[in-house]
């Protein structure tokens, strides 16, 4: 065991935790069928990690030289013989060698044994497990009670709630034209009689009233809004106030904005 936790840093920058180091005695396959037995010392004990992996610059700072070919990796010492190789797998190289039958690596010699019994108890709580070993109900507990169990990740997300959702999501326009959605659908596969690829929707928040233009191309949504803001505010008596769109070129462009802030209409954008 460590007595510390070390950090071992991935290739994509995420960091775990090592809690133990020793030495591991592997059966490495050579070429010829021959295999030998290999020694990896200062082997790193990361429990969270997926995969065994092997350092490159570790194997070249023990005095071996790694060569990388297309389908496979050899591994010499310094009189140029060759002591593992490795074959090559996707984008990875995996080396030849399976683990000797009498090794074992407890995976528990980092942990307290409070800990270990608590996970043997199915994440037994630690007033449970106290009324246990007080009134002496299991054989063999070596479990004690002045000490506590350290942090549990499994514990704490087997007692996570989902939480529900909202029957209100948000509150809508307190008037007609108070906030107003807007959406440019296309290119449409199958064009309309009048060669149009592309339609443009605008829907009232309040009353859900929508109105549905179509174009052949998109520079013409900007002229289609202005035509249909004079349309609307004139024959309902209501301003737009806001326009919710996404963040479409369309409505992003210069002509576009300087003339919400010349109208003052609050341009929002939805989550890209």
């Amino acid at each position: 065991p460590l007595s510390k936790p070390q950090k071992v840093t991935l290739g994509d920058g995420h960091t775990l935790e090592a809690f133990g180091t020793g030495t591991v005695e592997v059966k490495l396959k050579l070429p010829g069928g021959e295999s030998k037995i290999g020694r990896l010392s200062e082997v790193l004990y990361v429990p969270t990690l997926s995969y065994n992996l092997l350092s490159v610059v570790k194997v070249t700072e023990a005095g071996k030289t790694v060569t990388f070919g297309e389908t496979q990796g050899e591994v010499t010492d310094g009189q140029g013989e060759v002591v593992a190789v490795a074959s090559k797998g996707g984008s990875l190289y995996y080396l030849n060698c399976e683990p000797l039958h009498n090794q074992r690596i407890n995976s528990a010699s980092h942990q307290a044994k409070e800990n270990l019994w608590h996970r043997r108890f199915g994440h037994l709580g630690e007033r449970s497990l106290c009324m246990l070993k007080k009134g002496g109900l299991v054989n063999g507990f070596d479990y004690d009670v002045s000490k506590e169990i350290d942090f549990c990740e499994p514990c704490v997300s087997g007692k996570i709630h989902r939480s529900s959702f909202p029957k209100v999501g948000r509150e809508r326009a307190e008037e007609p034209l108070g906030l107003v959605h807007s959406d440019v659908c296309g290119k449409i596969s199958s064009p309309s009689l009048g060669h149009a690829e592309y339609f443009i929707v605008f829907i009232d928040d309040k009353t859900h009233y929508v109105w549905i233009y179509v174009v052949k191309h998109k520079h013409e949504v900007f002229q289609k809004f202005v035509d249909w803001k004079s349309l609307v505010e004139k024959s309902s008596g209501y301003k737009v106030k806001k326009l919710q769109t996404d963040n479409g070129g369309e409505y992003t462009s210069t002509e576009f904005e300087s003339y919400l802030k010349q109208e003052g209409i609050e341009h929002q954008y939805t989550i890209p």
